[in-house]
């Protein structure tokens, strides 16, 4: 082979090449439809593992959530989505706080940084003197397991549990330095002491949201999270449970947090957050929140 043949050669493996890695390059799209290179998406994988810094911060006095600059993008190495941007929330301790916004707006994302089930891409998310975002997975376990206690939709109940066996699993989570008799007055305090030996499917929707609501307490959290925790349930069965809740706020000075798309519960909130398209909208201080009974 000439030089000239060499030198064609080498010319054609080269733009091969080029092209190749052209072709590499687009690895994936945004929610916007951006094309995102391997690299960037390798970079959201990252931010996703936990952050090098501090784990023990304390929050500002007063306030037990504090979260600044927050952002999460999802990624299944394909589509990435933006999910929360540039959020910045401050709660203070005892706060009975609701996070308003419409199916897919991200509340729930929101929700899950707050309490530690998810960790977000980046920001400060300093909750109860904790910096989620630098602890790893099963420093996020022992995080909730010592700190929030969560009220679902669904209940959640251990179907072969009885109504006390299931308070109790939340009482066993944080049972240090305390009386398993609580669990027969917080039982009482929702009451379903007439109904502590049956099991869920015995129960009513409301009965069931009840229990799921004294097992979060028999946890002693310092946050009680909640979501949709109204929704199964009728009205009349709602604003008993949401009655529930802001007496347990009231005598145990627990942070209440609900994420819902119902408006008229941000009515009864001390705070209210609008989120819609993974920011937030607006902020509202209720300096007088209606009682539940004039819903």
């Amino acid at each position: 082979m000439n030089d000239k043949n060499k030198k064609n050669t080498k010319d054609s493996l080269k733009k091969r090449q080029i092209q190749q890695e052209k072709t590499k390059k687009i690895y994936a799209v945004n929610d916007f439809g951006n094309e995102l290179t391997k690299k960037d998406i390798k970079k959201i994988i990252n931010d996703n593992k936990p952050h090098k810094g501090q784990k023990q911060v304390n929050n500002t006095e007063g306030n037990i959530i504090e979260l600044t600059n927050v952002e999460k993008t999802f990624t299944n190495g394909y589509i990435a989505n933006h999910v929360l941007k540039d959020i910045n929330i401050t709660i203070k301790e005892g706060q009975f706080v609701v996070i308003l916004g419409k199916s897919g707006s991200g509340k729930t994302t929101l929700m899950n940084i707050l309490s530690g089930l998810s960790r977000a891409s980046c920001g400060s998310t300093i909750v109860a003197n904790t910096n989620l975002i630098n602890l790893t997975n099963s420093e996020l376990t022992l995080f909730r397991r010592s700190n929030i206690g969560y009220i679902f939709q669904e209940y959640g109940l251990l179907g072969t549990l009885t109504v006390y066996e299931n308070v109790l699993t939340g009482f066993n989570l944080n049972k240090k330095n305390r009386d398993k008799k609580i669990v027969d007055e917080i039982i009482d305090m929702v009451g379903l002491t007439l109904y502590k030996n049956k099991f869920p499917s015995e129960l009513s929707g409301g009965q069931q949201q009840r229990v799921a609501i004294a097992r979060a307490v028999a946890k002693n959290p310092k946050i009680i999270f909640g979501d949709e925790p109204t929704g199964a349930v009728d009205s009349q069965m709602s604003k008993k449970i949401l009655t529930l809740l802001k007496k347990i706020n009231k005598e145990n000075n627990t942070t209440i947090v609900i994420i819902t798309h119902d408006k008229n519960i941000a009515k009864i909130a001390d705070l209210v957050f609008i989120i819609s398209d993974g920011q937030i909208k607006e902020t509202i201080v209720n300096k007088k929140s209606l009682d539940v009974k004039d819903l």
